[in-house]
């Protein structure tokens, strides 16, 4: 009797439910998913699975055991990190097995030629991951429109409204006043300072150092308070940013009204093409 084996077939079964797995294993753990390393884990998960499916028994004695666990154990380190890899492993052996029962009971039960059936079950798995693909992104953008407040900058008489973004991950802080601060736009903040202050901040873009022998600045310190604030950015160089006082700082919806607020001034290319123009931090919420 002939066996026709259709790797191409099998591979895309066992990719798209070495993805369902390691995604549950992630949301059992707590833990958030990178896309590119979980899809590169449940690839490498399945390619090394064909070798088995050609001969069996690789899978049989001492050996198939340790290949067993060594082809899971590091496609979940792979795609969810090392860090607790051995709860992973369980967590997502445990999944598979369950996975396995299921997809048996199908096959046993659905009354459907065997081919139709691993036909039908691969676009099943497809559609769950496009519709939960879908669902994440719909959520994601529902999150970053509820996180985007509109804030109102007085600074000598002069109102400005900045749509700022509530990002938890800016951690910068003024050891100088005590306070929080807020990243601008140098494009948005620029429209409430007077000429001589925009001055200042040219001068600090174009030499990257405060200039206290500067006239201009020094008639400007008392009530401006020009200082450098040094921060550190995930994946990239440390750095500092200028910054200054405004009188008071407004967040729409909110009661307090922030005095002498410091803001720190930022690239406007870094909020090029986006719906906000600073960062505003955790704590002013």
């Amino acid at each position: 009797m002939q066996v026709t084996i259709y790797l191409d077939l099998i591979f895309i079964i066992n990719f798209l439910v070495d993805i369902y797995v390691l995604l549950i294993t992630a949301w059992l753990m707590h833990q958030r998913v990178n896309v590119p390393r979980l899809c590169l884990g449940a690839f490498i998960g399945a390619v090394l699975l064909l070798p088995c499916i050609l001969r069996p028994g690789l899978l049989f004695g001492f050996s198939g055991i340790v290949l067993t666990i060594g082809i899971s154990m590091g496609a979940v380190s792979l795609s969810l990190g090392i860090d607790e890899v051995i709860k992973k492993w369980f967590l997502s052996t445990t999944v598979m097995v369950l996975f396995g029962g299921m997809f048996q009971f199908l096959k046993n039960h659905i009354g459907m030629l065997e081919d139709t059936f691993y036909i039908w079950f691969v676009l099943f798995l497809t559609s769950g991951l496009m519709i939960m693909f879908l669902l994440g992104l719909m959520l994601k953008i529902r999150e970053r429109k509820s996180n985007i407040y509109s804030v109102h900058i007085r600074h000598r008489g002069r109102t400005s409204e900045v749509k700022l973004f509530l990002d938890s991950g800016n951690r910068l802080w003024d050891h100088m006043v005590n306070k929080p601060i807020i990243i601008i736009s140098e494009e948005s903040i620029k429209r409430i300072l007077t000429e001589e202050e925009y001055t200042v901040i040219e001068k600090y873009r174009l030499n990257g150092y405060i200039d206290y022998n500067d006239s201009i600045l020094m008639k400007l310190q008392r009530s401006m308070f020009f200082h450098e604030i040094a921060y550190q950015s995930v994946g990239k160089n440390d750095g500092k940013l200028l910054c200054f006082l405004v009188d008071d700082v407004k967040v729409e919806g909110k009661d307090r009204c922030y005095q002498r607020q410091p803001v720190a001034i930022a690239d406007k290319m870094l909020f090029a093409a986006k719906d906000y123009k600073g960062l505003l931090f955790e704590d002013v919420i």
